[in-house]
Parts: structure tokens; sequence; C-alpha cells
């Protein structure tokens, strides 16, 4: 079973929502939605991976942030039938991508959580907490220095974490979309 977790801070655009119920639907209601409010990255998603872990039947967690969404049908269906321990479809931020791959290998070092399935296996085999913050990766150094992030970060942790336990990130070919709010309204 499929465990969808939305971490929010309490605004989640429409076509996130409608996003989700299409995949409820296509899984015919073979899956759960959890969600956070006001609660801060990463506890919402430490959060939510233990609460969906508390079901014995979940297989999957499918984090799905509040602001992005698979346009491509094809790419969405690619990554819900995957049987990689971490699979993702990738997005842009400020015009850059959320993954970073090894220059040698082409291997995948970490992606973004925004549109990212982890099987059930990794969390069990990781140390908690899962999504911390409160560290820094250095590539130049390939080290972890106690600085924490200005904003994110947790995803980095995460990802490095499980590849050094041997799991994998598949990257599911295709582009999600990052929503952004342009305005709330007239200014008057």
């Amino acid at each position: 079973m499929l465990c969808i977790c939305v971490p929010t801070r309490g605004l989640v655009f429409t076509e996130v929502e409608q996003q989700i119920e299409s995949i409820r639907i296509h899984l015919k209601n073979n899956c759960i939605v959890l969600r956070t409010r006001d609660l801060s990255i990463p506890i919402s998603h430490n959060y939510l991976a233990e609460q969906a872990l508390l079901i014995p039947e979940v297989t999957d967690v499918l984090f799905i942030e509040e602001d992005v969404i698979c346009d491509d049908r094809l790419s969405l269906l690619k990554l819900l039938n995957s049987q990689h321990p971490i699979s993702f479809i990738d997005y842009s931020v400020n015009g850059w991508s959320c993954s970073a791959r090894s220059r040698k290998t082409q291997e995948v070092l970490w992606c973004g959580l925004g549109f990212t399935k982890i099987k059930r296996e990794v969390f069990e085999n990781l140390d908690k907490p899962w999504f911390r913050t409160d560290k820094t990766f250095r590539l130049n150094t390939k080290e972890w220095i106690d600085k924490p992030y200005k904003y994110g970060g947790q995803d980095i942790w995460f990802m490095m974490q499980a590849r050094e336990k041997g799991f994998s990130i598949n990257q599911v070919q295709g582009e999600c979309r990052h929503l952004q709010i342009k305005s709330l309204g007239k200014s008057e």
C-alpha cells in the first residue's frame, strides 16, 4: 500500500490536491494520505514518515510537497510502478535541478523530496532522525559540518545516508512543475 505524505505549512495548491486525488483514483483507493500543518522542515517529514510506518500495510511512502506537481501521466505511472528503493521525478527551483549526480559515474547522489517515492525498507535501515537540517554537506571535501542549512537540506541528509546503506536513487524521466505564488491579490 502506498502512503502519500504531504508536508505543508498550511497552503497547498489546488493542482496538488487534484493530483493526489487522481493518484487515489488510479490506485482504486489502495492508498492513504497523511498531511501536516505548521510543522517545520524537517520535523514534518520525520513525523509523516513515522506515521506512515505505523501502518503495517504501507510498503511505499510518496512525498508530494505542497507546491510540486507532475503533469506527465506516463512519468507519474512509471514512478508509481517503480520497484527501486528510492525513485523521483526531478523539478527545478529558480532554474536549478533539485538533484545531483556524480561526474564520474552519473549515479544520483541526492534528489529533492518534492515528488519522491521511498520503500519502507529504506526507512527501516536508517537511523533516526531520517531528515535533518542541522548539518551541511561540503561537496568539495565530502564531509558533513555542523552548520545548519538556511533552508532545507533534509533531502540531502536522507539521500546520502540511504546511499551509504547501499540504496540506489532512481530518476524517472520527466520533470515536475514547481509552483509559485506570484501574488495574493491586487496591491492597494
